[in-house]
């Protein structure tokens, strides 16, 4: 899917309510997401320069590099990234390495992955490469992975269809370049959700369609020092067989959520042990059938190690919380800055090819 649900979760309906009666009719009611779960996945936003509309990872430190021009497969191109990430919450050092206590090492430890590729469509028809408006067309495919590193079977049941059945929703699309004056440059890309994953069978999701707008522009270049703006945009709904996220009708599909995300990076050339910084802010707005509008904003800062061309070492640390709680819900409360259940630090690789 494409928006993710980013903090700790948005506040659940309160269980002290009586829950809905559960709609098995396959008539054509829409909606998109719950707004329960973690809000750590499900998107990875990318910048103009590197290819990557969609998948689990939501670090900009990921797609802030430039990605090579050459392909080990001809015109088609892609990346595979994998994450590890956890948030700060411990109960204490004694229990912290064991996995049967709460709030151990393995609690919310989560291990997310990524497979993007895309294909000129003007390979395949000859004729768009004299056309400026399709001459850079792509054809892209994503595929998600995401799982918790070690849980209890009821848990893991939240992600896979089997143990380590996990995969994320599959996103097919096609997006395009444009460059404007002043050295702006950005990619814009329209795309279906296929419902592969175990969240999108338990919520009887049949398809989503979304619009993402991806820019990116210098700002200053001097004596190795290079500051950018890069910002990502997204708007993403869907299909339900049922207007309720579960089966005991107590949480709501979403109607519509929109993304957006802007940062700043900075990088010095001079010296290739310097990783490149990334510093960003995200906030996401979506409104559910039970007409419930719900907000989330996150702080995020990563650190990019370039090893060659194609290889990266991402390292990230991100705040973030709901901004906005409906006053019946059961989590009504005020946002809690640097709450630990809601500070996630996190780790991982990329290889462009």
């Amino acid at each position: 899917m494409i928006i993710c649900r980013f903090f700790c979760g948005f506040p659940s309906k309160n269980p002290a309510l009586k829950p809905k009666q559960y709609d098995h009719t396959m008539s054509s009611k829409k909606s998109f997401l719950k707004k329960h779960l973690l809000l750590i996945l499900s998107l990875h936003v990318c910048s103009p320069m590197a290819f990557g509309i969609t998948g689990s990872i939501t670090d900009l430190g990921f797609s802030s590099e430039q990605a090579p021009k050459e392909s080990f497969f001809g015109p088609l191109k892609g990346s595979a990234k994998i994450q590890l990430s956890r948030n700060l919450r411990r109960n204490n050092w004694e229990n912290f390495f064991s996995a049967n206590h709460k709030d151990s090492v393995f609690d919310t430890f989560l291990i997310k992955a990524d497979l993007s590729l895309n294909y000129p469509l003007a390979n395949s028809f000859p004729s768009l490469k004299n056309s400026p408006a399709f001459k850079e067309t792509l054809v892209f495919l994503i595929l998600s992975y995401k799982r918790p590193l070690y849980d209890v079977p009821q848990t893991i049941k939240r992600y896979c269809f089997q143990s380590h059945f996990c995969f994320e929703q599959t996103n097919i699309g096609i997006s395009n370049s444009f460059h404007k004056k002043n050295s702006l440059t950005g990619q814009y890309s329209a795309y279906l959700t296929i419902p592969t994953s175990k969240k999108s069978y338990d919520q009887i999701k049949f398809v989503g369609i979304g619009a993402s707008l991806n820019t990116h522009y210098p700002f200053f270049s001097k004596a190795g020092l290079q500051i950018s703006g890069i910002s990502s945009h997204f708007f993403d709904t869907a299909v339900y067989g049922s207007n309720f996220a579960n089966a005991v009708g107590s949480e709501s599909n979403d109607i519509f959520s929109m993304f957006n995300q802007a940062g700043l990076r900075f990088a010095y050339s001079e010296q290739s042990f310097i990783p490149a910084t990334v510093i960003y802010i995200s906030h996401l707005v979506g409104q559910d059938y039970q007409k419930d509008t719900f907000q989330g904003l996150s702080l995020g800062c990563s650190t990019v190690w370039s090893l060659g061309k194609r290889l990266r070492i991402v390292t990230g640390l991100r705040w973030g919380s709901s901004i906005f709680r409906h006053e019946y819900t059961a989590r009504a409360k005020k946002a809690d800055p640097f709450n630990a259940d809601e500070t996630f630090i996190s780790g991982g690789l990329s290889y462009s090819f």
